[in-house]
């Protein structure tokens, strides 16, 4: 149930936590290590944004499985994963771990606050940012990707052809008459279009 009401969708929404803020295990990132070839016991270190240590844990992989110990609150845990292998298109094969919790195979595993354990995103129940994003906050965002193609003060970067830069700074207004948009609907939602003089 929603927290701010008592009738079915009443209320704010209950928060979900942000996968892009959870401790992870990515086999990508172990495999784009040489992780996954070791034999031996080795330390595997989570950093914040700004490079503070904030967990770490060892790492044990077998040929079927990767075992991972840690402490959390001066209790050992283990967690083990099965691998999963697929093959690719054009030769090789594609690494995966095994949700120990619903079996279903997925690249990355993500710490459970609720029981100290790891398991895929759904077991877990987070999301991701954008599955969160309103319609004002995705043309933010996409904003913001389209600034970062051009230059300083949305100039056109040095070896840019002018049609491309002119395309993507008209996607850049539209974003914005966009937004103006939404927030005049929403003004116009709340009545207020008449004190603001609009």
């Amino acid at each position: 149930m929603a927290k701010g009401g008592s009738r079915f969708g009443a209320g704010r929404p209950s928060y979900k936590a942000k996968a892009e803020l959870a401790f992870n295990l990515d086999i990508r990132a172990l495999q784009r290590g040489g992780c996954l070839e070791r034999r031996y016991p080795f330390s595997w270190v989570w950093h914040t944004n700004h490079g503070e240590k904030v967990g770490s844990a060892t790492i044990q992989v077998t040929d079927t499985h990767l075992h991972l110990s840690y402490t959390l609150q001066g209790k050992n845990i283990e967690n083990t994963f099965a691998f999963v292998k697929t093959p690719c298109n054009f030769g090789g094969v594609r690494w995966w771990f095994q949700c120990p919790q619903c079996g279903l195979r997925c690249a990355k595993v993500f710490f459970n606050k609720r029981n100290g354990r790891y398991a895929c995103r759904q077991c877990v129940g987070i999301t991701y940012y954008s599955q969160c994003e309103d319609a004002m906050d995705r043309g933010w965002r996409k904003q913001k990707r389209l600034e970062r193609k051009l230059g300083e003060y949305l100039m056109k970067p040095k070896g840019m052809h002018q049609t491309t830069h002119t395309r993507i700074f008209n996607q850049i207004k539209a974003c914005e008459r966009q937004r103006d948009a939404l927030l005049y609907n929403y003004v116009k939602k709340l009545g207020l279009l008449n004190e603001l003089n609009w």
